[in-house]
Parts: structure tokens; sequence; C-alpha cells
């Protein structure tokens, strides 16, 4: 009988993202993407089982035009693969176990630490749908449900005394490696796994990188040469962006199909979904690395200039080339995206990034696509696993916000700037943070909390919605107006400006005119005292922007 098999790589977060060294995020995330990717093939080829799967160097390709009933010498077709998952149909059981059974042992050979769960359903080809609400595929998911929930996580071998811990995973040391900041590294078997994989994890990236930038930027495996300025403290920023409300698409799909006579129909659906879902995130990034090489070709602001200069290697690499490529992807697969960069190109790229997805996912089941992100801006030293949980939270609230208050998902993002560390999760240390108490009208002594924060924000102005002047668009143009005319020469007083509003409308207006400065640029048409007093209603239209103004650099075209 014919068997579906979900495989789903677990723990993604924690194996690739657990270590503060670049060079073994790095390895992690080929890792990860060799799991469900040419390691499949080699246990299909070890298991001498044909399926519609090839190496291409360090990827693999699916032959969309392949269907197993149709080909009676094909033993696995691969529906869709990416984002730490694979699902296919086995002609056999048998065949599937076998395959499992070779990945399984790759995997605890190549990549230690490193979980998967596997998911299979045998079923009736002739008798049973695929599709439908109750069909194979459903009932495949909530069999993967619920091993996830009684996975037995194996769980590491402790040393004895005299042994050496790797200082990325606590475990026994097994080799000890060169580092270039320390004289000798010990690493357990897992990070030595990560180590390994880093040059083949460079050179995917070396061979996805559009030609205008892998011809002169040079992809570095080390935070602090990501723009970095030596002897100046630094950010880093992480960036994780998600499609909306892809899951729901995919589960609406299958739904649509619920008759046995569009079993391949709803195959093919699937695997076309995931296809175009898996090339509009690919197109996306190679859109925002082209625009921001364009950007960096044209730099017309000072600031950008210097940054620029910073980017400079001591020397050249061995393709000849003298520039520091100052971001670096580390998951990118489907709509689900996570990249690192200096923290004053986290919120430009990440735009970039949400405009050209939007521009590739037109042709989606259910129509055009949209994503948000989430930006974590941090110290280049700050735990890495703690700064990517942020930028996940960032992520949700995101997609949460726009949810409410536009009546639908749209392209959107939030950030935080943590210039210290961070205590809480994000709704805690905004209300610690960003909340203050405001005596209400009745002056009956009840408080009701205001908010300084302008984010999370649509990417686009959104008229006639609540609170439209909500958006990047919005932002950016305040933005730039800060970075122009007369505001400049009054840096000094924007930053105090900053400090006022934490006090509330009536201080902060008593601080504009006590300096005679200029109006604030306008944000908000409904708002007209907003440009003396800073606030519209409950929520502060200028905190944000005036907090930005080191982190973003411009990147306009």
């Amino acid at each position: 009988m014919p068997t579906l098999v979900m495989l789903d790589v677990t723990g993604v977060q924690r194996y690739i993202f657990g270590s503060n060294r670049l060079r073994e995020n790095i390895g992690a995330s080929h890792l990860v993407e060799c799991a469900t990717g040419i390691w499949v093939v080699d246990a299909l080829q070890a298991a001498n089982l044909q399926s519609n799967l090839s190496k291409r160097r360090l990827n693999v390709q699916i032959d969309t035009h392949v269907a197993l009933e149709e080909n009676p010498n094909l033993a696995v077709e691969v529906i869709y693969r990416g984002g730490g998952n694979m699902c296919c149909l086995v002609r056999d059981e048998a065949d599937a176990r076998q395959m499992i059974s070779h990945l399984s042992m790759r995997l605890l050979t190549d990549a230690p630490g490193l979980g998967m769960v596997i998911a299979l359903h045998s079923f009736d080809w002739n008798n049973q749908p695929v599709g439908g609400s109750n069909g194979a595929f459903q009932q495949l998911m909530q069999s993967l449900r619920q091993r996830k929930r009684v996975a037995d996580y194996s769980t590491a071998f402790d040393g004895l005394g005299v042994t050496l811990d790797c200082r990325s995973t606590s475990q026994p040391a097994v080799d000890i490696l060169a580092d270039p900041d320390r004289d000798s590294v010990p690493v357990s078997a897992e990070t030595y796994a990560k180590w390994m994989a880093q040059d083949d994890a460079s050179q995917g990236l070396e061979e996805f990188l559009p030609p205008e930038v892998r011809s002169k930027y040079a992809p570095q495996s080390e935070f602090d040469k990501l723009g970095r300025a030596k002897g100046e403290s630094s950010y880093l920023a992480v960036v994780h962006a998600d499609g909306n409300g892809m899951g729901k698409r995919m589960q609406a799909l299958v739904v649509q199909h619920p008759a046995v006579e569009q079993n391949r129909a709803c195959l093919n659906a699937l695997r076309a979904f995931s296809n175009a879902l898996e090339q509009a995130g690919a197109t996306a990034l190679e859109k925002t690395l082209t625009r921001m090489v364009s950007a960096f070709n044209s730099p017309g602001d000072d600031r950008l200039h210097s940054f620029l200069h910073d980017l400079k290697l001591p020397k050249p690499d061995e393709q000849g080339r003298s520039v520091a490529l100052p971001i670096r992807p580390l998951v990118f697969g489907g709509d689900d995206v996570t990249f690192v960069c200096d923290g004053r190109l986290g919120l430009p790229l990440t735009v970039m990034y949400l405009e050209a997805f939007a521009e590739a996912a037109t042709n989606l089941n259910g129509g055009p696509g949209t994503a948000s992100a989430g930006v974590a801006i941090v110290k280049v030293h700050y735990p890495f696993a703690r700064a990517y949980d942020l930028a996940e939270q960032l992520t949700k609230s995101a997609k949460r916000d726009t949810k409410q208050r536009l009546g639908a998902q749209v392209s959107a993002l939030d950030w935080h700037i943590a210039a210290s560390g961070l205590a809480g999760s994000l709704g805690e240390i905004r209300e610690r943070e960003f909340s203050l108490n405001d005596q209400n009208e009745s002056g009956k002594g009840q408080n009701d909390r205001k908010t300084l924060l302008m984010r999370p924000l649509s990417l686009h102005h959104h008229p006639n919605k609540p609170e439209a002047w909500r958006s990047w668009e919005d932002f950016n143009k305040v933005l730039r107006a800060f970075n122009t005319g007369t505001w400049p020469s009054r840096r000094n007083k924007l930053i105090g400006l900053r400090e006022r509003l934490r006090e509330g409308d009536s201080a902060t207006q008593h601080y504009m005119d006590a300096f005679s400065l200029p109006d604030l640029p306008k944000i908000d048409t409904q708002t007209p005292s907003s440009i003396r007093d800073g606030w519209i209603g409950k929520r502060c239209g200028y905190f944000d922007i005036i907090e930005a103004l080191d982190f973003v650099l411009p990147l306009e075209e």
C-alpha cells in the first residue's frame, strides 16, 4: 500500500541558534538543510530506491513531472520539502522504513544532536482520499503531532571528570580545533559536525548569491565582521520573517480535494504551492541583496560612506574580493527566512525583503502572499538564542497587531533595540519600559495606560483604517525629515525630546516651546496637536522614530 511519509526536523532553534559563534550557526543551518535534502537522496540510493529527487551540488532538485502511479520503476515521489521538513509518497511501507533507517543512521553519524520526528500513514490509493478534512494527509499530520508530543528525545552522555567541556554545548569535547580568535577550542561531537559543515554551507551561499553581489562582497563567518567599526560598540540585527497564513492556505488546499478521484490533483497542488512559496522566498532574498548592493554603489549619506569604509577587508580573500558582505542568511527556504546583519541595516533590509516577497508571491493558492518580520537589534555578543527568540516574538507581534487593527494580515514588521540585557517576555518588557500612566479626563483617579510605541507597523499606509499612520511609509517619511533640514543641527535637542515624550504630552509641549523648536514633521493629519506635543491619542507618534535615528542607514537607491 502507498505510504505518506513526513520528515520533520525538531529542535531547530536550539540547534542553529544555541551558539554565539557564527561559524557554528552557519554549519548547523546547513546540516538542517541536508537532513531533508541531499541526505535523503543518499538514503534512497543506499536502499536502492528510485525517486524524483536528484542532487544538484549541495542541494536537491525535485522532478515535478513524475507521478508514482504512472512509473512502476519509481519507489518514492517527493511532494515538497523546505523549512526543515519533507513530505513524500512511498510505493510500499517497507521501502519507507528502509529509507528512514538509512537516513536515521546518517543523522546520528553526521549531525549529532539534531533530532527528527517521522510519521507514516499507509492508505488505499484507489479507495481512500488524500485530501479532504479527514483524508490521508490530515491523518498523517495528526500522527506527526502525536509523535512530537510523546517523542523520547535523547540527551548527551555526561563526560568523565577528566574531560574538557565544549564551550558551545557543555558536552564532553571530542576534539580541539583552531579558532581565529583563540589558540584552540574544545568541541563536542555536535559542535565538531557544525564546524566541518561550514565550508559546504559557505559554498552553497556563494552559489546562491546574485553575480553582482558575489563578484565584490565576501561572505563572513564572524559576527564582528558584519560591519563593525574598530574600537566602537557594535550592534547586530537578527531578522526573522515568516509568511502570513501560509499554513492555513495549505490546509485549505488539502480540504479542497476531498474525493478519491482528486488524489493526484491534491498532491500536484501541494507541490505547486510549495514550489511557488520556495521560489518566492528565494527571489525575495536575492532581490534584497541586489537592492542593497545597488544602494551601496550610489551612497548619498555620510554615515553610509563611513559604513562602507568599515566593510573594507584587511586583505582581499582568495577570489580577490576586498569588501565584507554585511549580511549572512542562516535559514532561507519557502516563506521562512532568518538572517543576521549589521544592526544599522536590520530595518531597511527587512523592509526590502517584505516588499520583494510580496512582489514575488503573487501566484499562490488563495491569492497574493505577504509576510511579517521581527527585528531584534542587540549587542554583537548578546546570547544569540535569546536574540532569535525575541525576533520570533516580534514576528508574531507584527502579525497579531495588524490582523486586529486592519482586519487582515498584511506585510508588517516589529522590532526591539536592546541597549542592555532583556528581562522577561516581549509583553513584559514593553509594559515596563514603554508604558506610562495618564490621568483620565474624568479626574476620578483612574489610570489609563498610554504607550510610547508606534510599532508594530504595517509596511504600507492603509487609509480609512484605525491608526493608519502606523506604517513604515509614514515612519520613514518622518525619519528622513529628522535627518534633513534644520533638525540635524538640533540632534541634542531631539534626544532630549525623546526623554520628554516619556513624561507625556504636556511636558513635551513645554519642552518644545522652551527651546523654540520647530514643529515636528506631520505624521497624522487627523491630530494637528501632535506636531507640538508628540502624541496621537494614547499612543506616541515620535518616540520610536527618534530612537531609531542611529539604527537606520538610508538604503534608498
